[in-house]
């Protein structure tokens, strides 16, 4: 009898603790879910402006507690019993007001992304509680203060975009403790002070984006020992010192894609190495104090699309060796304190799209091809002026039908200006003026939607054709400073209507 008291009493006990594991589980299950749909609640309640009345539409308090999970912008993880949000999304919903310390509750949540709204204030430090989160986007809002030190608390971060706001501190040095960061995105800001040299511990990192803000100092080396890299883009910052000769060399940096250190301050000599990062494709190191002459190794970055090194201080002139870039799309040495020859090799690379040699001091003729055909079959855009170029424009110029700009003032150019214009239907600016080209202008020019034609400055004469007057597109017309004679025909207002800017002085009409 004893024992089946026993045994009874035993059932009994595990019963009630059956029970009570059952119900403390599901009271923390509702616990857990109320602390989620707190945190968005408080969240809404920072909302001073939904324009699109999201929010009164859609995220609304229900009995159904999992229905959080089912408001716009919200993702959950979990069984039906245990769900968590994971994911909080109001990207674009134009909404304004201040990021709520609530979030910080938010415990289970991976994705952060408020961006492209109009939130303004602090980063509450309460967020540092999110020891999940992966990726958090702020981006194109009107936040201040410091870039958070307490970034360097969230094990899981992997993604960090802050750009476009109004973020002022320095870059915190703890940033380097983010072991499984891969990108950092800070640029568009009021950033100051050096970049922080724990930038070389992330060993994952992929892209560094911190253009746009006000860094000073040197860049340092650990940056370019980052094997992982593919993206360093430091543009228009105040950044001094030269890059590290050697840069690219001992199979570092060997997944770098692009390096952009434009407009900053920086001076020496530009690295011939940079040919050993075999998949760079965008090269840009113009605006900045560079000297002596351009590598010829240049020309052996074999992916290279785009190549910018203008506003420089180089000597000596362009290497015949850039003519070997076939990939290249874009090369602009732009006011690079150039001389010398253009290299007839840079008229064959038949992907240019844009080729920009202006501001230089160079010479001789346009290189010109025996051929009929453009060997630059996609250029659409030509800058040569202001140089000390002379000859004839070739004529087969005149075959590159995608030409949108064609910028040849200031030179030395002579000859007459081809009928064969008629041929570029898609150019818009035709800029020929500081030159000594002679003869008519062609009434060929008629044809094409020009919004700006300028020959102000040569030696042209004649009668201003009719067919100039039908350009109904014109914003610029500079006929200044030639031989043209005749007269104008009455109601110029009506025949463009477009027209801002008109230039017909110091003619003989």
């Amino acid at each position: 009898m004893e024992k089946f008291y026993f045994l009874y009493a035993n059932i009994h006990v595990l019963l009630v603790l059956t029970f009570l594991i059952v119900w403390l589980s599901s009271v923390r299950a509702f616990t857990n879910r109320d602390t989620d749909e707190s945190a968005l609640i408080a969240f809404r309640a920072h909302i001073t402006s939904d324009p699109d009345n999201i929010f009164a539409k859609n995220w609304t308090p229900s009995s159904n507690r999992s229905s959080i999970c089912y408001w716009i912008g919200v993702l959950c993880d979990g069984d039906d019993e245990n769900q968590r949000v994971t994911s909080l999304n109001v990207s674009g919903f134009r909404l304004s007001g201040t990021i709520a310390p609530n979030l910080g509750n938010l415990t289970f949540l991976r994705s952060l992304d408020i961006s492209n709204n109009n939130f303004s204030g602090l980063m509450p430090s309460e967020l540092a509680h999110l020891q999940q989160l992966q990726e958090i986007n702020v981006g194109f809002n009107n936040l201040n203060g410091d870039i958070p030190t307490w970034f360097g608390n969230l094990p899981q971060l992997e993604n960090v975009f802050m750009n476009h706001n109004k973020f002022s501190s320095p870059i915190p040095p703890v940033l380097g403790n983010i072991t499984r960061l891969k990108r950092l995105v800070l640029a568009y800001n009021l950033l100051h002070g050096n970049i922080p040299r724990e930038i070389g511990n992330f060993s994952m990192l992929v892209t560094v984006d911190l253009k746009y803000n006000e860094l000073t100092g040197s860049i340092p080396s650990e940056v370019f020992n980052v094997s992982s890299l593919q993206t360093i883009d430091l543009t228009s910052n105040s950044l001094t010192g030269g890059l590290p000769l050697d840069i690219c060399n001992d199979h570092r940096l060997v997944k770098l894609q692009g390096i952009f250190l434009s407009a900053n301050q920086l001076h020496g000599l530009i690295p011939s190495k940079f040919h050993l990062c075999e998949q760079l494709q965008d090269l840009s190191l113009s605006f900045n104090q560079f000297n002596g002459k351009i590598p010829n190794e240049i020309g052996y970055i074999t992916k290279l699309k785009t190549l910018y090194l203008g506003v420089n201080n180089f000597i000596g002139g362009i290497p015949e060796s850039l003519g070997n870039l076939t990939y290249l799309e874009i090369l602009s040495l732009r006011g690079g304190s150039l001389t010398g020859q253009i290299p007839y090799s840079l008229f064959n690379m038949s992907s240019l799209k844009q080729l920009d040699l202006a501001n230089n001091s160079l010479s001789g003729s346009l290189p010109s091809s025996v051929s009929s055909h453009c060997n630059l079959p996609l250029l659409e855009e030509l800058f040569l002026n202001s140089n000390k170029l002379t000859g004839e424009i070739p004529e087969n110029t005149f075959r590159c039908k995608q030409l949108q700009v064609l910028q040849l003032t200031d030179n030395m150019l002579t000859g007459s200006i081809s009928k064969d214009v008629r041929n570029l239907t898609f150019l818009q600016y035709l800029n020929l003026g500081g030159n000594n080209f002679t003869g008519k202008l062609p009434a060929e020019i008629g044809n094409i939607n020009l919004k700006q034609l300028s020959v102000h400055g040569n030696h042209l004469s004649g009668v201003i054709p009719s067919e100039v007057f039908n350009i109904s597109t014109l914003r610029i017309l500079d006929l200044n400073r030639n031989w043209f004679t005749g007269t104008l025909p009455s109601g110029l207002g009506h025949l463009f209507p477009n027209l801002e800017k008109l230039y017909l002085g110091e003619n003989k009409s």
